[in-house]
């Protein structure tokens, strides 16, 4: 019996410790989810999301926003946050939606403390820099002096 790490799978979001297979699943599950606020990359990553195509969200009230006191926005939608972690991310074992992802992988926990979390080949969120920065100015506009601040 071979056991799976998330950390090995392409469905594994690392940087939110999410399964993008779960996500998908329940939150079309209204019973499972509840609004929740998110950092820009987060939203990003967990709706699988470009910076434009969260700014259309917003523009057509699907997603709330707010500015923090330290200039951040906060970015608030509908998760099944409570549902969608990665069972094996710790633990490891069997997982019905585990797929390899064909870079550097793991054969045991321990082996995360050796491993650059930052380089997991599915830490790409779909922005640069630039591009957030560029969002960022985007609700400034956007907003204006209807900044809710949190």
């Amino acid at each position: 019996m071979e056991w799976h790490f998330g950390y090995n799978c392409r469905y594994y979001l690392p940087s939110i410790d999410r399964c993008r297979i779960l996500i998908d699943k329940y939150r079309q599950r209204k019973d499972l989810t509840e609004k929740k606020w998110f950092s820009a990359k987060d939203a990003m990553v967990y709706l699988n999301l470009t910076c434009n195509e969260l700014i259309k969200k917003v523009k057509s009230n699907e997603i709330n926003v707010k500015r923090q006191k330290d200039g951040k926005f906060m970015f608030q939608f509908l998760s099944s946050w409570q549902w969608d972690d990665c069972p094996s991310k710790d633990t490891g074992g069997q997982c019905f939606y585990f797929e390899p992802h064909d870079s550097e992988k793991i054969s045991c926990i321990a082996d995360l403390r050796n491993i650059d979390r930052s380089k997991h080949p599915n830490m790409d969120i779909k922005a640069s820099e630039e591009e957030l920065k560029q969002l960022e100015n985007e609700f400034i506009d956007l907003i204006g002096g209807n900044v809710k601040f949190a």
